[in-house]
């Protein structure tokens, strides 16, 4: 009831029955809007003072500092840090947080959107500021976010965003005093399904990118196990069962793969170093070998190197053998521009999470020399989701078209727990990331190059990749 009383007060007395309304209804039914802020470099000022406070940064050391103010649990806090988040407050004379806001200078999830803003290289995103209620209406957190701004434009920085739910007017205020705004956007969710987003996905110095995981395997280290045991498990199989998964595909197949690898990227064998990230045991590698002048294949497995030696890897266009090493895709082992083209094909979509998928692209792009061409090729397109529940409602029996169902119409909750009925113990838990090419592509864009998402041609082998996946062609700029 005080909370209740609180929000009368700050909001109004229709604002309230808005806001009481919405929450009676969210299982069901959550709709709103969000307005992003950012600051500029050129708006910067002094920073403001707040006296009996020490506005500083805060680490892992602080712990007891940081629980004090903040809403959230340790754990939780901790795997901030981990992925290089970082913390700034304001501490009492006790040396406690009276208020914590948190900065992240590669993205993060946006809830209500079922979205992530990625910053570009000369910005950031800070988040989940929290004033303890003893010490709101005090200016605290505009003094926060001024030590934020002069902290991060120290490195660079100058554009830094954050946003403000539009049923939170103290929140908006208090962000207009310090910030610009950015963009608007809306979305609607219906049955705790995939909201629906309307409003700007890039903005000049971020974007939002639509990404997609299964609700019941949304922890990355499940999601890294899973793959990695499934990848694993080809080494048992025979050659020709490998590179698409547990099936035997004729030798065509590959050929035709490759045949859209050298054509997309206009392979000139008198010239292009070629890089194949993901390469598995060269099913696809000894195929494009002849188009290029030289080829490099890596794989984060060493076993599928060993048998790519043995799976009869033709020469190159100058007689010179493809070289192979073992690497992780995100951290290639190569020095930048060493390359002319590369490609990853299949891949991408088993990572962990977003943050993966990108320093993935990222590093490739970045190995290739400036005039090059990049090809990110096999991604579940987020778009093409109806047409592949279409295709295996075609092709299901009762169980996959429950599971579709399901899908379609069931709340989060309901859904994960018919999937895990359905489809029963035993079933592989393998999901895929799905991808908003649009929105990635506008994303990388920020980042100086340029992206071309791009369907698979009519006459293309796979139907499945046809109807439910695309490829994305990145241009290297001559000058970067």
């Amino acid at each position: 009831m005080g909370e209740a009383r609180r929000r009368f007060r700050t909001l109004g007395p229709s604002d309230f029955l808005g806001h009481v309304l919405r929450q009676v209804t969210r299982s069901w039914l959550d709709t709103g809007g969000l307005t992003f802020f950012v600051h500029h470099e050129d708006t910067a000022g002094l920073p403001r003072q707040a006296p009996g406070f020490e506005i500083r940064e805060l680490f892992t050391s602080n712990r007891n500092a940081i629980l004090h103010g903040s809403e959230s649990g340790w754990e939780k806090l901790l795997a901030r840090f981990r992925s290089g988040d970082r913390c700034f407050g304001a501490l009492d004379g006790q040396g406690l947080a009276v208020h914590t806001r948190w900065v992240t200078l590669c993205g993060t999830t946006i809830p209500e959107l079922g979205m992530r803003i990625v910053p570009a290289e000369n910005a950031a995103y800070f988040y989940d500021g929290y004033t303890r209620p003893d010490a709101r209406r005090r200016g605290i957190d505009l003094v926060v976010r001024d030590v934020i701004f002069h902290a991060l434009r120290a490195q660079g920085r100058i554009h830094i965003y954050s946003y403000v739910r539009n049923d939170n007017p103290q929140g908006l205020r208090a962000a207009h005093r310090a910030q610009e705004v950015a963009a608007r956007v809306r979305y609607l969710r219906l049955f705790g399904g995939t909201p629906r987003v309307s409003g700007p996905r890039a903005m000049q110095g971020a974007a939002l990118v639509g990404l997609a995981a299964t609700a019941d395997l949304d922890d990355a280290e499940k999601r890294a196990s899973a793959w990695h045991a499934w990848f694993e498990g080809w080494l048992k199989e025979p050659l020709a069962r490998r590179s698409i998964g547990f099936h035997q595909l004729p030798d065509d197949a590959f050929k035709a793969m490759a045949e859209h690898i050298r054509a997309t990227l206009s392979l000139d064998p008198s010239r292009d170093r070629v890089l194949d990230v993901g390469c598995d045991s060269a099913l696809v590698t000894r195929h494009v070998g002849p188009h290029c002048h030289r080829l490099v294949g890596v794989d984060f497995i060493p076993g599928m190197l060993i048998d790519a030696q043995r799976s009869r890897v033709g020469e190159t266009a100058h007689s010179r053998i493809p070289r192979f090493a073992a690497a992780d895709g995100r951290v290639l082992p190569f020095p930048a521009s060493t390359f002319t083209k590369a490609y990853c094909t299949g891949v991408v979509h088993t990572l962990p999470g977003f943050d993966d998928a990108l320093a993935m692209i990222v590093e490739l792009i970045r190995v290739v020399a400036p005039g090059g061409r990049v090809l990110v090729a096999g991604l579940p397109d987020l778009r093409k989701r109806g047409a592949g529940r279409r295709e295996a409602w075609r092709l299901g029996g009762i169980r996959e078209r429950a599971l579709i169902l399901g899908a379609i119409a069931l709340p989060a909750r309901a859904r994960g727990f018919v999937h895990r009925l359905l489809r029963g113990a035993k079933d592989s838990p393998l999901r895929y990331l799905e991808f908003d090419l649009e929105a990635v592509s506008v994303l990388l864009r920020s980042r100086g190059v340029e992206c071309v998402p791009m369907d698979y041609p009519d006459n293309f082998w796979s139907r499945d990749f046809r109807l439910t996946r695309s490829n994305l062609v990145i241009m290297i700029p001559e000058r970067r």
